[in-house]
C-alpha cells in the first residue's frame, strides 16, 4: 500500500492491560500509552467522549486510524449500549493488518474476535457494515488534502 508504515521500523510493546502499542522511531511517536493502550483509549475516547453523546445514531470521525483500537472500543460501546455508530477514520500511514495481533483482552470473546478481524482487514476507502451497530469507512489519505462530507457528533484526535 502506498505510504504504508515500514513495519521493520516499528517497535511492538505489550502493555499491562492485555493490549499493545507500537513505537515509530522515525515519527518519534507511540500509537498508544505504553502503560496501558486499552485503558488509555477506553478512558479518553469512550468514557470521556463517546459515552457522553446522547443519541441513538452517532457519527464519529477519527484522525489517524492507527492500530484500530479506538474503532474496536467504539464498536464494543455501540454494541453494549444498543447504539448505531457511523465511524469514519483517516490514516496517512496505515499499518498492515498482519502486524496487528488480536489483543489478549479480546481473545475470550468470539464476537469481539470477529469484529477485530473485520475492522482490521476491511478495505480502505470503502464503507463496510461490521454489524447492525457499526459502519466503518477507513480513508487512506492525508487529512490536509482530503475533502470530507458529513457532520460528526464527536472527533477522536
Amino acid at each position: 500500500m502506498k505510504n504504508a508504515v515500514d513495519s521493520e521500523s516499528l517497535v511492538f510493546t505489550a502493555t499491562p492491560d492485555g493490549s499493545y502499542t507500537f513505537h515509530h522511531p522515525e515519527l518519534q511517536e507511540n500509537y498508544h500509552s505504553v502503560n496501558g493502550a486499552r485503558t488509555e483509549s477506553q478512558y479518553v475516547y469512550i468514557d470521556q467522549g463517546l459515552s457522553l453523546v446522547k443519541k441513538d445514531t452517532i457519527h464519529v470521525f477519527e484522525m489517524g486510524f492507527g492500530t484500530g483500537l479506538n474503532a474496536f472500543l467504539a464498536w464494543q460501546h455501540a454494541t453494549s449500549n444498543h447504539k448505531t455508530l457511523c465511524y469514519t477514520a483517516i490514516e496517512k500511514y496505515p499499518l498492515a493488518s498482519d502486524l496487528l495481533p488480536i489483543p489478549d483482552f479480546i481473545k475470550t470473546n468470539q464476537s469481539g474476535i470477529d469484529a477485530w478481524i473485520k475492522i482490521q482487514t476491511s478495505a480502505w476507502n470503502k464503507l463496510l457494515t461490521i454489524d447492525n451497530h457499526f459502519n466503518l469507512e477507513k480513508i487512506h489519505g492525508d487529512f490536509t488534502a482530503c475533502s470530507l462530507n458529513g457532520l460528526y457528533d464527536i472527533i477522536f484526535f
